[in-house]
């Protein structure tokens, strides 16, 4: 952990890594790779797969609330709401409206140019 710590600035433009202690300790080192970054970077093929699933349900139904794109998924709702936390997190999409009841999720322009 010292020496993650120590050289982590030589692998990583954001220069911190992450230590989580659970019933599985996980080490968590971001890695800069060009276009795909935040949260596809370090994720699990996976992951990767669901996340780009939701980023396509978006795409084809923006505006939408989380039981929409849960049920365009197949995702549970804890997942999701984890998913999209993620992707708000980096900047992939991003919540526009007043209250959860009138509200939806959108493609920020960002992943707009991504997927050009």
């Amino acid at each position: 952990m010292l020496n993650v710590t120590r050289l982590i600035k030589q692998y990583s433009e954001k220069g911190k890594a992450q230590f989580i202690e659970d019933v599985i300790f996980k080490t968590i080192i971001p890695v800069s790779n060009g276009k795909n970054e935040g949260a596809f970077e370090g994720a699990s093929k996976k992951l990767q797969a669901r996340l780009l699933t939701l980023i396509k349900a978006i795409t084809v139904n923006e505006g939408k609330r989380i039981h929409a794109y849960t049920n365009d998924t197949g995702f549970t709702t804890k997942s999701m709401e984890r998913y999209l936390k993620m992707l708000r997190e980096d900047d992939f999409i991003e919540f526009k409206g007043d209250s959860t009841q009138t509200g939806g999720y959108y493609l920020t322009k960002k992943s707009k140019e991504l997927l050009k």
